[in-house]
């Protein structure tokens, strides 16, 4: 594979309605997936993959105008959305069904991001080049290589996080090892700052209009950028409207949009 441009700039990416659209429709989808994990009914599985897109070198601009879904994981919670530049994952409600003794609960934080979601988008990251056994873009055979992702988008219940490490932050300097303890720690702040629900009340999980609600939000934003990440975050209102729009640095005239355009 041809070296990348290293000729860093800042692009403007914007993600059409229709694709934010689907996004939530998968979401959804498996927000409603009932299966076996483990022995246990469980309801809520993921959906993901990468998108498709169109870049203008002289504008600095990229429009996200589709997505293609990755393989599904029957029997998980869990996706793996592939080795591409700009991926997505949704996060459902995670309920386990429960049965003649136990009552339904949730098993989940479905707005938050994960530690392993966290550990992802450092490990697959172009800039840290971690090496492992990978396929880029699902066009050769697994090769020990660093990771090509610029960004990764969680649709969850409140909305849309756009997030991945800062450039340069010290957390993208450390061995894979210690920043699997650091993003658990980020993960424990985390779930104490937005609201949990019961099964009962899981419809809250959408609402962003409480004062709770945007508070909680506003403070967990504040925690990932003083952990090392950046992160958009969007309601869905806007953006199935209107769709989304944000800058992400990225090198210029990469060999990587031949390979991985679709």
């Amino acid at each position: 594979m041809t070296a990348i441009n290293t000729n860093i700039e800042s692009y403007k990416f914007y993600i059409h309605p229709e694709v934010i659209n689907n996004m939530y429709n998968l979401m959804i989808d498996g927000n409603n997936e009932q299966f076996i994990e483990n022995g246990a009914p469980t309801q809520g599985t993921e959906r993901g993959g990468h998108f498709c897109y169109k870049k203008n070198d002289d504008k600095l601009s990229i429009e996200i105008i589709g997505l293609i879904q990755s393989g599904l994981m029957p029997g998980t919670t869990s996706l793996n959305s592939g080795d591409f530049p700009f991926t997505f994952h949704t996060h459902p409600i995670v309920i386990k069904l429960g049965d003649a003794l136990n009552q339904p609960s949730i098993d989940n934080y479905p707005n938050v991001i994960s530690d392993d979601d966290l550990i992802g988008s450092i490990e697959d990251n172009y800039y840290y080049n971690h090496q492992t056994s990978r396929s880029i873009c699902n066009k050769f055979e697994p090769q020990q290589t660093g990771g090509i992702n610029f960004f990764d988008v969680l649709a969850s219940p409140y909305g849309l996080f756009v997030y991945r490490p800062i450039k340069n932050n010290i957390i993208t300097t450390k061995p894979i090892n210690i920043i699997e303890d650091e993003c658990d720690a980020i993960l424990q702040k985390s779930i104490t700052l937005l609201p949990i629900y019961t099964v009962r009340n899981s419809a809250k999980y959408f609402n962003i209009t409480t004062v709770t609600a945007i508070k909680s939000i506003t403070n967990y934003l504040q925690l990932l950028k003083t952990s090392g990440f950046n992160v958009d975050f969007f309601p869905w209102s806007g953006a199935i409207t209107n769709g989304i729009l944000f800058k992400n640095e990225l090198p210029s005239q990469s060999p990587i949009d031949n390979i991985c355009m679709c």
